[in-house]
């Protein structure tokens, strides 16, 4: 009898545990999807046929363009104000570093011989920081202004290939985006002096490896 009295306790401490880390937003005067017990917003972020990208903009319809939400028990700020953004990832962006981590079974990223491999978008701390310095020469105004005219250019290209298609006649846009971005990386940072959009071989390889790991996320 003692076992299950020691059981039921139990049960109701961890529940009431994780319904009290579901308040978290609601503490904090920020309002967002409540979720279920445990899962959070898990059910509804991990619906195939519904990109989480649509679900969060259903979410900022209803909430504002600032609200929080849970994966699992961890709390998760949405923000969608472009003056806070620039707040963030501008004036402050020494406190707002990377991107939020999604694998929690890992070394310390700040650490190079624990995590030798990873990128400047999930890097942590001082090692982030280096990283982003490094990078910050490609992404400035000038680097930009270099690769605008390609870009620009690609697109035209796009645009006057869309020009040929009979009017009323469905076509997939998603293969032309695909052959658009190609083309700008090879343009951007391969080197290749002209748009070869629809002509390249490679891109087949790209959309097999594309579709296949598409596929094996479907069957898991």
């Amino acid at each position: 009898m003692s076992l299950i009295v020691i059981i039921l306790i139990f049960v109701v401490f961890v529940t009431g545990y994780y319904a009290w880390l579901h308040t978290y937003w609601r503490r904090k005067g920020v309002s967002g999807p409540r979720g279920l017990p445990f899962l959070g917003s898990f059910y509804e972020l991990a619906d195939v046929n519904s990109p989480r990208v649509f679900i969060i903009r259903k979410w900022a319809k209803k909430f504002g363009k600032v609200f929080g939400f849970y994966e699992g028990a961890t709390p998760v700020l949405v923000v969608g104000d472009p003056e806070m953004l620039q707040e963030l990832f501008i004036r402050k962006f020494e406190n707002f570093n990377a991107r939020k981590t999604t694998n929690y079974i890992h070394g310390d990223l700040e650490n190079e011989k624990e995590e030798p491999l990873v990128n400047v978008f999930f890097s942590q701390g001082n090692r982030w920081k280096k990283l982003r310095a490094l990078n910050n020469p490609a992404l400035s105004v000038k680097s930009l202004r270099i690769i605008h005219d390609n870009m620009e250019n690609s697109i035209i290209c796009m645009v006057d290939l869309f020009s040929k298609i009979k009017e009323d006649t469905p076509f997939n846009i998603h293969e032309y985006f695909q052959e658009l971005t190609y083309d700008v990386i090879c343009r951007t940072a391969l080197g290749t002096p002209f748009s070869n959009q629809w002509n390249n071989k490679e891109i087949k390889l790209v959309q097999t490896v594309s579709n296949s790991e598409k596929k094996n996320i479907f069957d898991l």
